[in-house]
């Protein structure tokens, strides 16, 4: 090769050296590389704003986990050496320190960058403070869900009356019948419109109000939605219990519904999935875990279809109820949703 040859090769190589590191610097989202160890090797100027520091200096050869709250240090710490041995990707949120100690809700998107036999390998954190979008979030979310429940409530009253109306019409069929005006048809028109009225009850208030209040609820509100989703768009779905889990509470209940709801539907509609699998299991240390499994495009491009609010509105409902939800993309195509929660 020639030395001129080469030496354009070295320029070129430098300027774009030079262009990443102004990318670095200028990022709206702080940005930190930490080695196996958990220590940071590079920060930028934001993630030293965000974490309390004056300069990017300040966070050089400090314990990323150090930085993380004391209520969230172990499940970093979790993640870390589980879920990213075997998923590059971990889109998730923390609870971390930033100036004054003081505790800020962070969106974390975690990945891997070098191979994992390499002594080089990092982890790169992007970091992104959470709080107003959360604080919007919490209001849409109670909004909501108050709306379903008003909403079923109207619609189930609305159409009882309309099943009390076709009760009383039937009634008056009685003194009709004696004088031989009403043919059997008729009869059976109406006791058919009477059950078309209650399938259509039992649908509405489900679709507004999904689950009762008994232990198994979730696990039966679970595989009636696996039922509707593998009808309504042809792919296998599926729900798998390992072990049973009971969940009394209606509320935390419906909000653990509503985070697979949400993954589900990412992962066919957004995701384009044609196989999607729902489980509950308990884990060794008492928690329990719900997981969806698919075989779509992969969080990064649901991500990019939705604007980040499925999976923003997932992780503020697993933090009503003091619930993890991590998202990893699985390295044959896919993703991986786990909410980890205690019973």
């Amino acid at each position: 090769m020639e030395k001129g040859s080469l030496e354009d090769q070295e320029e070129v190589v430098q300027k774009r050296l030079c262009q990443i590191e102004r990318v670095f610097e200028a990022a709206p989202d702080g940005i930190l590389a930490t080695s196996k160890e958990n220590k940071i090797l590079l920060a930028n100027k934001r993630a030293a704003c965000l974490l309390g520091g004056e300069s990017p200096d300040d966070l050089l050869g400090k314990s990323i986990l150090d930085l993380i709250s004391p209520e969230d240090r172990e499940r970093a710490h979790i993640d870390g050496w589980g879920f990213l041995a075997w998923y590059p990707f971990l889109l998730t949120s923390y609870r971390m320190l930033g100036k004054e100690a003081k505790v800020i809700s962070f969106e974390v998107c975690r990945s891997v960058f070098g191979e994992e036999t390499e002594e080089e390998m990092l982890w790169i954190w992007t970091l992104r403070e959470g709080a107003e979008r959360e604080t919007m979030i919490r209001g849409l979310l109670d909004q909501f869900e108050g709306e379903r429940e008003r909403m079923g409530w109207d619609l189930h009253d609305g159409i009882s009356s309309r099943v009390l109306g076709v009760a009383f019409f039937l009634d008056s069929l009685e003194k009709r019948w004696t004088r031989g005006e009403v043919s059997f048809s008729e009869i059976a028109d109406m006791a058919e419109e009477l059950r078309n009225v209650a399938r259509a009850t039992r649908s509405l208030i489900h679709h507004w109000s999904p689950l009762m209040g008994t232990p198994d609820a979730l696990t039966k509100g679970l595989r009636e939605l696996a039922k509707k989703i593998s009808h309504q768009y042809a792919i296998s779905c599926s729900v798998e219990e390992e072990l049973e889990v009971s969940i009394s509470d209606k509320d935390r209940a419906t909000h653990l519904y509503r985070i697979v709801q949400e993954a589900v539907n990412n992962a066919v509609v957004h995701g384009k999935a044609k196989h999607v699998e729902i489980r509950l299991k308990k884990l060794p240390d008492g928690r329990a875990e719900l997981m969806v499994k698919d075989d779509g495009l992969g969080i990064s491009q649901t991500v990019d279809a939705t604007g980040g609010m499925g999976t923003a509105i997932m992780h503020c409902r697993g933090q009503r109820i003091n619930a993890a939800v991590n998202f990893q993309e699985r390295m044959e195509g896919g993703t991986v949703v786990r909410c980890t929660f205690q019973p």
